[in-house]
């Protein structure tokens, strides 16, 4: 091989070797403080496990050191407080339940009156529909058959001139003409 092959195979090896232990190391220090920081977590959980055991031996009248006292009654303090926060959250709680049931109830209420006012207002609208058909046939019972094409002139004239046939409107509808 040419020599500057051989320089650049050792500039390469030497560079990957350390890397190699660059990464090493990384993987070292990463790997101590994963253990570091389980141990670290395993003593909080211990300690709360022990101070758990002696609260529990404190509220079982067990006498304890005189140094530990004010720490204790501090931890019976904070337990009454959020039992006290719980029960109060809880009541919450049941009362947002029961107005959202409430607002329910009432919703359901709201859209069943205006549906029955809907369904009113839509009776309302058929039933002046039949009357004004009705009263259309009436009208159209008055005409002759050879004036049934001014049926809709008709009708109206009739109704408001309150006469009874059709001749009599048609005369009124020609004296109307003749003043305008």
């Amino acid at each position: 091989m040419s020599d500057f092959t051989m320089k650049l195979k050792d500039i390469l090896t030497d560079g990957l070797r350390a890397v190699s232990k660059a990464a090493g190391n990384v993987a070292g220090a990463t790997r101590y403080k994963l253990d570091e920081l389980d141990r670290v977590s395993r003593r909080r959980e211990a300690i709360g496990e022990l101070g758990e055991k002696v609260y529990e031996m404190f509220q079982a009248g067990v006498e304890m050191p005189e140094d530990a006292l004010p720490l204790l009654n501090e931890l019976a303090a904070l337990e009454e407080g959020l039992q006290t926060m719980r029960a109060e959250h809880a009541e919450q709680k049941a009362a947002n339940k029961q107005k959202k049931q409430e607002d329910a109830a009432a919703r359901k209420e709201q859209r069943a009156a205006e549906k029955a006012a809907r369904a009113a207002a839509k009776q309302a609208a058929d039933t002046a529909l039949a009357d004004a058909q009705a009263d259309m046939e009436a009208a159209e019972a008055f005409i002759p058959v050879e004036e049934a094409a001014d049926v809709q002139e008709a009708a109206p004239v009739l109704e408001v001139a309150g006469v009874q046939d059709a001749e009599e409107a048609k005369e009124k509808r020609e004296d109307d003409m003749m003043l305008m």
